[in-house]
């Protein structure tokens, strides 16, 4: 009777291990992950754009409300976009003080505007990104803000929804209805 129970046992013992199919699969998919995964977590490809995405909508959302608590004339609170290609984007003054209503309504990017509203030429060449912007299929060159934190463009008033697009290994966008919800969007 020993005899038999340790036949069994041993039969039971023998029949625990993977087979041949199931070990090829799984160092198939493992193969799989380490090809398309891995480099994601060790390369930047693809983190710049969103990195700029979010830059880019939290300036546009602090000059909207900048614009939405200033209720004097003649001010502009300005974002100015530049899509050559040396892209850049930034603010137009900020300085807000009386006297410099003429600053603020500039077309150029203030170059003493600090880093958070704005962004320079040669970080986005280094990253390899591109901006196109757009109001209704027109290109645009600045969005503004009035007193209510609606939205006006170089063509326009957003009315279709502008998109900014930070184009790269990936293509991520900054979308702003014409209420001025701003929001990233793809």
């Amino acid at each position: 009777m020993t005899r038999i129970a340790s036949t069994l046992q041993y039969k039971n013992i023998a029949q625990s291990g993977f087979t041949l199919i199931e070990l090829i699969t799984v160092i198939a998919v493992v193969s799989i992950l380490a090809i398309v995964v891995v480099p994601r977590f060790f390369g930047n490809s693809g983190f710049s754009e969103y990195a700029y995405q979010q830059q880019f909508t939290a300036a546009m959302r602090n000059i909207q409300i900048k614009a939405i608590y200033d209720t004097r004339d003649n001010f502009c609170y300005k974002m100015i976009l530049n899509t050559s290609a040396n892209p850049q984007y930034g603010a137009s003054s900020d300085s807000y003080l009386a006297g410099d209503e003429a600053s603020s309504c500039g077309n150029t990017i203030d170059a003493n505007s600090p880093d958070y509203l704005r962004s320079d030429s040669s970080e986005l060449n280094q990253a390899s990104i591109s901006i196109s912007a757009l109001d209704a299929g027109n290109v645009i060159s600045f969005i503004q803000f009035d007193n209510l934190g609606r939205p006006i463009t170089s063509s326009g008033t957003c009315s279709a929804t502008c998109r900014i697009n930070f184009i790269g290994e990936d293509t991520l966008s900054v979308c702003i209805e014409p209420q001025g919800y701003i929001y990233a969007c793809s």
